[in-house]
């Protein structure tokens, strides 16, 4: 129980420290060089409290285990149904940018390019079911309120971190050696303009539209931003391995599924004895 805490406090608050990584972005560049990182790179940081003073009115728990703020207010399933509408909305993003590397190059009537994309059409649509699926099978919240289906919820989110990486490397595998070799924007106004114009652009693309398109493919899928998407895919919401021994150890239905199988194997059992009398 002691370390049952949490508190809110401004970061202002005289004591509190933040020692924070590295910037992924680069100091000197443009946003279209790095639209994404430069734009949506979320700082990571260690917070240091040094003989900090935190006001009782600030605190919401302090050594009392049995306040679950989360279960109580009904929290967990509303955060799982965001968790699943930023997956969805983070995958039909990566599949238009699939859609448009294939477009550009003149590669989208390929079979394997097709296959490729495929596999991200797929996701799309795993996590759009399970977000309908968990709105219209939502339970009964506090206060009247109505809760997503959690265990559903929860299902996607174990699904979501280990296809993740997989989205992304559709789009390395689409972009390929053109996600490396691509030039700054600034770049098409400088003194080998006339180079860039002429060898940077795509089968269906002119060379600032293939550039702006490919440092977005790249920023998604190779940079250090994409990096560490991939890697808070996978950890944001806690230990991979306990969540799944969780959803397995807990699962509601666990009774129900295997008298699935008793009842089989006693109705073949019956079945047996009536053919060999």
């Amino acid at each position: 129980k002691q370390f049952a805490f949490a508190c809110v406090l401004p970061v202002a608050t005289p004591g509190l420290r933040f020692l924070c990584r590295p910037s992924l972005t680069p100091p000197n560049g443009r946003v279209m060089d790095h639209p994404l990182m430069s734009r949506m790179d979320e700082m990571d940081c260690v917070v240091v409290f040094d003989d900090v003073l935190v006001p009782w009115d600030r605190t919401y728990i302090y050594r009392d285990a049995s306040l679950t703020m989360l279960a109580a207010a009904g929290v967990q399933g509303q955060q799982a149904s965001q968790t699943a509408i930023k997956d969805l909305s983070k995958t039909r993003f990566l599949l238009g940018v699939a859609y448009q590397l294939a477009e550009a190059t003149n590669i989208v009537q390929f079979p394997n390019v097709l296959n490729q994309i495929a596999d991200i059409v797929q996701t799309v649509e795993m996590v759009r079911g399970c977000v309908l699926g968990a709105e219209a099978a939502a339970l009964p919240g506090p206060n009247g309120t109505l809760v997503p289906d959690g265990q559903i919820l929860r299902a996607q989110r174990n699904y979501y971190l280990d296809v993740f990486p997989r989205l992304q490397e559709v789009l390395q595998v689409l972009g390929a050696g053109g996600l490396m070799m691509t030039v700054p924007a600034a770049e098409l106004e400088g003194p080998r303009a006339s180079d860039v114009h002429e060898f940077y652009a795509a089968a269906n693309l002119d060379a600032s539209s293939r550039i702006d398109l490919f440092n977005l493919a790249a920023d998604a899928s190779i940079s250090g931003f994409a990096g560490r998407q991939a890697l808070y895919e996978r950890f944001f919401a806690g230990d991979p391995w306990r969540m799944r021994m969780m959803i397995a150890d807990k699962y509601p239905q666990r009774e129900q599924v295997s008298s699935l199988v008793t009842d089989f194997l006693e109705r073949s059992r019956k079945w047996d004895t009536a053919l060999r009398s």
